[in-house]
């Protein structure tokens, strides 16, 4: 299998006066880029459509989409993507994909087909985006350095700090309250809030916020603003901030990065060098690589599937799913079916050929494809349907069209009856 299963009997939290000690059991599902067709361990950002489909921005190999299917990943090599470097992404309600990218290409718009949006062909301010919003048919963008855009399927709308009362053009994050009113966080000047028509501005030296740089924001089931910054959490009642660091609670990292809310209303605080933190009002629980399969300590992304599991990107370990519902099991997490194993290609590595192995239990449509590190296609070996047993099938280390390809690391993929296994060779020269 392509997944890393974890169990976790016991994990402890950290005993402070604000904090008492807590078991808990989870397991876990870790994806990378050795054990799956993740393109890279750096996880900027990931959204969950309608679908329950994941879709995960990179830092530097584009977009990798996680479906009961397998996976599937758009880059500059293969699609009309202008940057591979992706900060932000979003599903809007008809389950279609926007994402922005840091390295200069834009906003990006997938609805089967990619729509890029750029300030040579739009009005877009920047072709920095740093985040993406939905609000119905609205969506929302922040910019670095051009501030926020609102564009409705035709017309935008730009509010900086030249026409409005913005204050920052840099913007980290935003969020929208019950009433519509937006909650953005800037990259030095707090959060700034616009109810449509004027702007009300919190800092480090007028409120409660620790500190200027707000990077992440959410909202509680109660309708609170929490507000992670670089110098610790912030919680906002409609009235006054309440300030949460290291020096005051339980938390185990001021740099936050990621946040969302579950069900029960337990914050969850992805943190620089800190890992995951879990806050339900009276106990912090820290997750780390120490005292979990965490793979990095450094969470860029949170959120929740359908199923009420946390799914974590991190910035150097790639990306994992904490399996909080309990009627979830690692044999639906996006695993293949027992239906077919699939074997290591032998010889690894290889030149000039190679045989991929594996055995079908049942009858089956089975596809094997051999993907390159972008993960665009290069060879079909198998596309038909097959009778139990063992099979196995050479691979020349050619494309389609019989020319030799490079030295480097490929994917070989499996799929059967809409089970997907992946596994990876070196092809020497």
């Amino acid at each position: 299998m392509f997944l890393k299963r974890h169990s976790i009997p016991m994990l402890f939290a950290r005993f402070t006066i604000f904090i008492s000690t807590v078991i808990y059991a989870q397991e876990w599902v870790v994806y990378d880029s050795l054990n799956s067709c993740l393109p890279s361990n750096t996880v900027l950002c990931l959204t969950v459509d309608q679908n329950d489909t994941k879709w995960i921005g990179t830092g530097s190999t584009g977009i990798a989409q996680l479906s009961d299917c397998g996976w599937n990943v758009f880059n500059t090599y293969n699609s009309s993507l202008l940057d591979d470097r992706i900060h932000g992404i979003a599903a809007d309600n008809a389950g279609e994909i926007w994402t922005g990218s840091t390295g200069g290409g834009g906003l990006s718009h997938y609805d089967g087909n990619w729509s890029i949006y750029t300030t040579g062909n739009s009005e877009l301010p920047h072709n920095m985006v740093m985040f993406i919003v939905v609000d119905d048919s609205i969506k929302w963008i922040g910019t670095n350095g051009g501030g926020l855009a609102k564009y409705d399927g035709s017309d935008w709308l730009i509010y900086n700090w030249t026409n409005s009362e913005i204050m920052d053009n840099y913007l980290h994050s935003m969020v929208i309250d019950n009433s519509g009113n937006l909650w953005i966080g800037t990259g030095g000047y707090g959060v700034v809030t616009f109810d449509g028509t004027s702007w009300t501005n919190f800092n480090a030296s007028n409120s409660g916020i620790p500190q200027n740089t707000v990077r992440a924001l959410c909202i509680d089931q109660i309708g609170n603003i929490i507000a992670g910054t670089d110098g610790g959490l912030a919680i906002f009642n409609g009235s006054t901030w309440v300030n949460y660091t290291t020096q005051n609670s339980g938390l185990f990292e001021n740099r936050i990065y990621a946040l969302t809310v579950d069900e029960s209303n337990s914050i969850w605080i992805g943190t620089k060098g800190g890992g995951l933190v879990k806050y339900d009002g009276a106990v912090w629980q820290q997750y780390n690589q120490a005292n979990s399969p965490l793979p990095s300590d450094y969470i860029r992304a949170l959120n929740f599937d359908a199923g009420n599991n946390l799914w974590i990107g991190t910035a150097t370990g790639g990306l994992a799913c904490m399996l909080l519902s309990t009627a979830t099991s690692l044999n639906n997490m996006h695993q293949a079916p027992e239906s077919f194993t699939l074997h290591q290609n032998y010889p690894n590595p290889f030149n000039p050929s190679t045989t991929l192995a594996y055995e079908l239990s049942e009858m089956g449509h089975v596809g094997v494809m051999v993907y390159d590190q972008t993960g665009r296609i290069v060879r079909t070996l198998v596309n038909q349907s097959q009778a139990p047993g063992s099979k196995s099938i050479r691979w020349d280390g050619c494309d389609e069209s019989g020319v030799k390809l490079s030295t480097g690391m490929y994917i070989y993929q499996v799929e059967v009856n809409g089970g997907v296994q992946s596994k990876k060779m070196v092809l020497l020269k």
